[in-house]
């Protein structure tokens, strides 16, 4: 149903849209900034104790890495909530020896956008969490310390699911509100639609 909305939206017209939403609003229409925002809003308010404890868990993982020991503790919180933020997609399924085509990939993405709008993690920051991520466990570890990466490996990406369900269906296609008939659940608010030949293509 969304990709047959957009057979019936215009680029031209959208971008007369633009303007009038940006006239009227004082500021310019941006989808991506608005759920970045709205994520960020989620975990301020309904998400602030588990984004807290997923901090305090990666310190204590940074505790046992001879490199990363000394990082702050703040910034490696700041770090977790700033990817979740720019993460792309609901949620991953990654696990050791376990990481589906194209996870890595989005890890990727995501935390270079994070590192790219933070200004309260350091880049060596980052680059930790990026080895958390993606399970990139130091040899002199076994056992429980081993299972501890895991373990919050799992335990955030059990969080980036809801986290962009309120802040992407539940206040960001409530608050954009550009063109109303693309604010639908599995539609992407900010498209210029869709041409006739490239809807017919979906089921090639």
């Amino acid at each position: 149903m969304n990709a047959l909305n957009g057979v019936f939206v215009s680029a031209g017209g959208v971008k007369t849209l633009d303007e009038i939403y940006a006239r009227y609003t004082d500021t310019a229409p941006d989808f991506r900034e608005t759920v970045y925002w709205s994520k960020r809003l989620t975990m301020d308010t309904l998400f602030a104790g588990e984004m807290h404890s997923l901090g305090q868990h990666l310190g204590r993982l940074a505790e046992q890495d001879r490199y990363a020991r000394d990082l702050p503790r703040k910034e490696l919180r700041a770090a977790v909530i700033e990817a979740t933020a720019c993460f792309p997609v609901y949620r991953t399924y990654a696990a050791v020896m376990n990481c589906p085509p194209g996870t890595s990939g989005t890890f990727a993405k995501a935390l270079k956008e994070a590192q790219k709008r933070s200004t309260e993690a350091s880049t060596p920051v980052f680059d930790f969490l990026r080895r958390v991520l993606l399970q990139e466990i130091p040899p002199s570890l076994a056992g429980n310390d081993r299972e501890d990466w895991l373990r919050f490996l799992m335990r955030w990406q059990q969080f980036t699911g809801p986290i962009m369900a309120k802040g992407f269906e539940d206040t960001s296609l409530y608050i954009y509100n550009r063109l109303v008939s693309m604010n639908e659940v599995g539609g992407d608010p900010s498209s210029n639609g869709i041409s006739v030949s490239a809807f017919h293509g979906r089921g090639e």
